[in-house]
């Protein structure tokens, strides 16, 4: 059996987790999986139990890891200097990080593998390519015109065999930062364990405030500003004075100023019984399954993942007009898609509207997803 390194930032929520999760899922009968984990802190470590992880290096985890989560003196005494020097150094145009990379890298026997991929473009495609290894895969699972650094970029990405974004419009997006490696770039979209999701939105261990009895919202994911969280607010005091009968739940992790601004919103506008804060949940898809209807505000997605969990679990999507939702989603089919300023309106038509409501659930229902094609080629990646 073929063994693959997998490099992963963290074990921290978020879609590129979930994807890893369900890519490992699926390729576990037929690969022997390893992973290199940067930075050994994140609630999800409990999900990669069955794979071999590759020992903690303390240098890795004081140069990415997040600073409040070092729990451990010893690492403090590691990570407080080093993150130090290295605002030093960027102050003085040096980057420490490609020699702590470096230095890490060679000490992972990369020989063993057939293939070592970067699950995540910058941190984790930044040490791939300082691995010695004939076999380089990268995935890239954001619009890079975000993210693009073109003078460190163009050089870590020829050292891939291949680049693999999870979308046609990723691809494009790519392709159009770093046309000197498109000839290397493909679209596959990403893999999902359905049997998991499935299994996992049965399960009756739901949070006591998240209750029925209403038409149920359900938004997820980081309270990062492009999820565009900070608007849900305004929506619900909305849809309340519109005389809606609703509650909008939002699942993710309760820090950062998005997150203070939309508590601070939801006291200002008393609307504490319309719209709930859940935090984090380890197993979101048993609050999927209960939801009427699931929003997406992003302003941007690669592959998104609350909309392919929501279309697995049939429940019908409001979804901003990011780049890529039309890849993903049929607008008036299996839902409505708008521009920012219109989603509070798309979901009142679907409170209020019941037959196309009814015919959007319909369509849902029917809805069988298949990993057939995307299976294959990341097999033949590996096989080649």
């Amino acid at each position: 059996m073929k063994k693959i390194l997998f490099v992963i930032p963290s074990y921290e929520m978020g879609g590129t987790t979930s994807s890893i999760i369900n890519l490992i899922n699926l390729l576990a009968p037929k690969y022997s999986i390893e992973l290199l984990v940067m930075a050994h802190e994140g609630p999800r470590r409990g999900f990669f139990t069955e794979q071999k992880v590759l020992p903690e290096n303390r240098l890795l985890t004081a140069m990415v890891g997040n600073f409040r989560n070092h729990a451990h003196v010893k690492q403090l005494l590691i990570s407080a200097p080093l993150k130090l020097i290295r605002r030093a150094c960027l102050g003085l145009g040096l980057d420490i990080t490609g020699y702590v990379y470096g230095r890490v890298a060679k000490r992972v026997q990369a020989g063993e593998y057939s293939a070592v991929v970067a699950c995540q473009e910058r941190g984790a495609t930044w040490f791939v390519a300082h691995m010695d290894h004939h076999k380089k895969i990268a995935w890239v699972r954001c619009d890079y015109r975000s993210a693009v650094n073109r003078r460190r970029d163009v050089s870590v990405y020829q050292t891939m065999g291949r680049i693999i974004c999870v979308s046609a419009y990723t691809k494009d997006a790519f392709c159009e930062c770093l046309p000197e490696v498109a000839d290397r770039v493909e679209t596959i979209h990403n893999p999902i364990d359905v049997r998991r999701i499935v299994d996992a939105s049965g399960e009756s261990d739901v949070d006591a405030r998240f209750t029925n009895g209403q038409f149920n919202i359900l938004s997820i994911g980081r309270f990062s500003p492009v999820k565009r969280f900070e608007a849900i607010p305004g929506m619900a005091s909305r849809l309340r004075s519109a005389g809606c009968r609703f509650r909008w739940y939002i699942l993710g992790a309760p820090v950062g100023e998005v997150y203070r601004m939309v508590r601070r919103d939801i006291q200002r506008l008393g609307i504490d019984k319309e719209l709930v804060l859940l935090g984090e949940k380890a197993n979101p898809y048993c609050y999927y399954a209960r939801s009427d209807l699931v929003v997406v505000c992003s302003e941007s997605e690669a592959c998104p993942n609350a909309v392919m969990e929501a279309k697995i679990l049939h429940v019908p999507v409001v979804a901003s007009d990011f780049g890529s939702v039309r890849e993903f989603l049929q607008d008036g089919v299996n839902a409505l898609v708008a521009p920012i300023d219109r989603i509070g309106e798309s979901v009142r038509r679907l409170i209020e509207d019941k037959e196309l409501y009814r015919r959007l659930k319909k369509n849902c229902s029917e809805y069988v997803h298949d990993n057939c094609v995307a299976v294959d080629r990341i097999v033949a990646l590996f096989d080649d």
